[in-house]
């Protein structure tokens, strides 16, 4: 009921967001031509950010004993940090948070505190900079469970919000800023360290139907040879073969539901690269209809963004994304942590998907309709992962009330 009732406020007044972004010329809040602290508009939507942020971030800050990691781990590395008795378990970054808190109370709770304010404020303001529909990038925010992970698994869903921050600069191609903040990232939990990848990744200019087509050829590469790779691994590299013995981290960890959602998602990015009619021209493709062959010809094309700029940036990492996504879940039993390295690729889905449709003229019933789709299909992962208690975070229990 506490979740319920946080979301349905956050919802509630991130719908009023949307037109003062709007107002606000998105996405150029220092180029005015006046102060922006002086803009009564900049104030009215910082204001409305902060409080559709509110709510849900109360109940982060004052939940007790929710999520596996809860008293197992964040609480008592925290109070040996305190005590000095410390075993060097956390990367750098985190554990001169932890180190910070701990020279000012020994408390745990601030640490929870501090985690959910620093995620949350990087999520809120980032979607505002970066997503293209507001109120669908919070709704898919909750529905895709990436809240509800993030209340567990406290490192990573802090790393992976400060790879939305880096996303915001690739976008740019700013590189530079988008490499040291994935450094900065991976300090907060290693897993992050993969999405460097993203920045040699991104010169790749490949269509969505090229990649599902390479994404097909390595499943059933790893399906054939998979196996036997990795047991080449392990008379190579002692800690693989460590891992095969003790079987930590092995096996399946990616659910075929899982699975089959992200292969969705995959199939609506073909179908929109397939239509091609973007209001901000993200490729351009040119193939005569009444040809079949010409069609895939097209649609295996390479893309121009030298021409296009931001908009066809933001369109060939949401492709990156989702093609890395489905490469690591068919290493899935074969990659230690499968599952953990997959959530570092799809944290950004509740802001790139709803900007694939909205690329869509509001008038165009197909935005709706893929609108709709999009809900149906997290929504039946989020039943069904509510269902198996995934993450353990229900139910919602409060320092209030423990």
């Amino acid at each position: 009921m506490a979740y319920l009732i946080a979301i349905s406020m956050s919802l509630l007044v991130a719908a009023f967001v949307p037109r003062l972004i709007e107002e606000n010329q998105h996405g150029t809040f220092l180029l005015v031509k006046r102060p922006w602290y002086k803009d009564t508009k900049k104030w009215q939507l910082i204001g409305l950010v902060s409080l559709s942020a509110l709510p849900i971030l109360l109940i982060s800050c004052f939940r007790y004993g929710v999520g596996t990691d809860y008293f197992h781990t964040y609480v008592p590395q925290f109070l040996s940090i305190v005590n000095g008795s410390y075993t060097h378990y956390y990367e750098p970054g985190f554990y001169l948070l932890n180190l910070l808190v701990a020279s000012l109370t020994s408390d745990p709770q601030w640490l929870i505190a501090l985690c959910a304010l620093l995620t949350l404020g990087l999520v809120y303001v980032v979607t505002v900079f970066l997503s293209d529909n507001y109120f669908m990038s919070i709704l898919l925010f909750y529905l895709t469970y990436t809240y509800f992970v993030s209340i567990n698994n406290i490192r990573q869903a802090l790393a992976s919000a400060i790879l939305l921050l880096a996303l915001y600069f690739l976008v740019r191609k700013k590189k530079i800023a988008f490499v040291l903040l994935t450094i900065l990232a991976g300090t907060m939990h290693q897993s992050a360290y993969c999405f460097l990848i993203m920045a040699v990744l991104d010169l790749l200019p490949l269509s969505q139907l090229s990649y599902l087509l390479i994404n097909l050829g390595f499943y059933i590469f790893i399906k054939l040879l998979g196996k036997r790779i990795l047991a080449l691994l392990a008379l190579l590299i002692p800690r693989v073969q460590m891992y095969l013995n003790q079987g930590v981290y092995l096996g399946k960890t990616i659910g075929k539901l899982y699975l089959g959602v992200q292969i969705a998602i995959s199939l609506i990015y073909l179908y929109l690269e397939y239509q091609q009619r973007f209001n901000r021209d993200l490729t351009q493709f040119s193939y005569n209809k009444s040809s079949f062959k010409s069609q895939l010809v097209g649609m295996l094309q390479l893309d121009d963004r030298q021409k296009l700029g931001n908009s066809a940036e933001e369109w060939a990492i949401a492709k990156l994304l989702q093609w890395m996504v489905l490469i690591v879940c068919a290493m899935d039993g074969i990659l230690p942590a499968t599952y953990r390295v997959v959530r570092i690729f799809t944290y950004a889905q509740f802001i790139f998907i709803p900007n694939a449709i909205s690329k869509f003229g509001r008038d165009d019933k197909r935005r709706l309709i893929l609108y709709i789709l999009v809900i149906v299909i997290f929504g039946i992962l989020f039943v069904h992962d509510f269902a198996m208690g995934f993450e353990q975070v229900y139910p919602y229990k409060s320092i209030f009330n423990h």
